[in-house]
């Protein structure tokens, strides 16, 4: 079973990625990716194929975690433009958690207003 840490490149797209995946100390298989926007502009990241969609500020770094996973997992990337970034879950898991680097626990929806694109609730 692996045990480490894999480097992932920085993207030219503003976007830098790390992932991270361990057995805890409980025997279970964890999963995790950081997603840090290294851009000037939002950026939004959506876990697929939950449709969970996080706006991350510039400067800002969030890490998404697979908890309850079974057999082989893994995170796949999409790099969609300069403002998009999509998360594929490639197996099994109960579901995806994202924090921030201090561990606060952010809920799908996270900064969607920060989205250029997200339509505007009528005033």
């Amino acid at each position: 079973m692996f045990a480490g840490r894999l480097p992932m490149p920085k993207w030219r797209s503003g976007c830098v990625f790390e992932n991270d995946a361990k057995v805890n100390w409980w025997g279970d298989m964890e999963s995790k990716i950081s997603v840090f926007n290294s851009s000037s502009r939002p950026r939004v990241v959506v876990i697929e194929p939950l449709a969970e969609d996080y706006v991350l500020s510039p400067g800002e770094t969030l890490v998404f975690a697979a908890e309850d996973v079974e057999g082989e997992f893994y995170f796949a990337i999409d790099v969609r433009g300069e403002d998009e970034v999509l998360i594929y879950t490639e197996g099994m898991c109960g579901a995806v958690v994202a924090r921030t680097r201090d561990g606060e626990r952010v809920e799908f929806g996270y900064n969607r207003h920060l989205n250029p694109s997200y339509p505007k609730i009528p005033e």
